[in-house]
Formats: C-alpha cells, structure tokens, sequence
C-alpha cells in the first residue's frame, strides 16, 4: 500500500514537473518567434523599399510585438 501511495506521490510530481516544461517551451518560443520577428524587421528595414517602414499597416503589427516583448521581459523606462 505504502509503494502504490510514494508512486501515486513521483506521478504527480512528474505532471507538475511535465506541465512546468510545457509551460517554459511556450515561454520560449514566444521568445523565439518575438526575436525572430525583430530580425526580420531589421533586415527589411535595411533593405531598399517602396513601402515606407512606418506605414499604417505595419503600426499594429510593431505595437503587438512591443506589448508581447513588454508581457515577456517587462516594461523598461526608455520604451515608454
């Protein structure tokens, strides 16, 4: 009885330990595609354009990517 109770106790240690690396995974590719999306940004930025960087479309996606860097790493002075 005392075995079946101490594996029941290491299964649910291992769900929550389990849950915690889902959640740190997802933590880590919002980062991912958050850097990635900034590289993106920078390379077009460098390259020779028709469209202007600060165009009415790309206003909303920048302020996304702005909340989403702020909810990750938090909200520092000089972007305010």
């Amino acid at each position: 009885m005392r075995e079946c109770i101490r594996r029941s106790q290491e299964l649910d240690e291992c769900r929550e330990r389990v849950a915690r690396l889902e959640q740190e995974v997802d933590r880590l590719q919002t980062e991912k595609r958050l850097i990635l999306e900034e590289r993106e940004e920078h390379a077009s930025s460098s390259r020779p354009s028709s469209k202007s960087r600060d165009s009415p479309r790309s206003a909303p996606r920048l302020a996304s990517v702005t909340r989403a860097k702020w909810w990750l790493f938090g909200r520092d002075r000089g972007d305010e």
